[in-house]
């Protein structure tokens, strides 16, 4: 699945629906289900490779603990803010440095999705935001009564005689040499 190649991808992007965090004049809209689907604590047990630069063969990548890179401790509340010198995120009571607002969000504290790890993850340009995407926001929205949004593919197969039915939600990197569960 590859979020930047999809023919509907256009659709997907849209005004904010809280246009209060975000500061850009448009967002690329992930279904809830999706991104639960791929939050950061899914990939802890095949691990992660996070490539230092984007587009760039060259450059190291970094085996990580993906819960460990984007972890799971923001509240509503507080501000999400990403190192401009580390690119890493993290959750902060207070309002970031301006240096450290992540790309396409306002420096104003986190509530429900945006809070959320899947949210860091989506929005990490080494982590998961769609390629072509770097400089748009990615928006974790509900699945039902928010348009289209990019969402999970499922793949249903049977097993014959059996009587029983396997569901693989197929979660394919984003984007040549980035991440993949085997």
């Amino acid at each position: 699945m590859c979020a930047s190649c999809n023919p509907q991808s256009p659709q997907f992007l849209s005004p904010p629906r809280n246009p209060g965090f975000f500061s850009g004049q448009t967002t690329f809209k992930v279904c809830a289900s999706f991104a639960a689907a791929v939050a950061p604590s899914s990939f802890d047990q095949c691990g992660l490779s996070q490539q230092a630069y984007r587009y760039s063969p060259c450059t190291p990548t970094n085996p990580v603990s993906a819960s460990a890179a984007w972890p799971d401790t923001c509240a509503d509340g507080m501000f999400v803010c990403q190192s401009k010198a580390t690119q890493a995120f993290s959750c902060q009571p207070t309002p970031c440095a301006s240096d450290d607002v992540p790309t396409g969000f306002a420096n104003t504290p986190c509530s429900n999705y945006t809070c959320t790890s899947s949210a860091m993850f989506l929005n990490d340009n080494g982590g998961a935001k769609p390629v072509f995407y770097e400089k748009v926001a990615v928006e974790i929205v509900d699945d039902i009564n928010s348009g289209p949004c990019f969402e999970p593919v499922l793949v249903h197969s049977s097993a014959s005689g059996v009587g029983w039915q396997v569901t693989t939600l197929l979660v394919v990197g984003w984007y040549w040499g980035g991440w993949a569960c085997q």
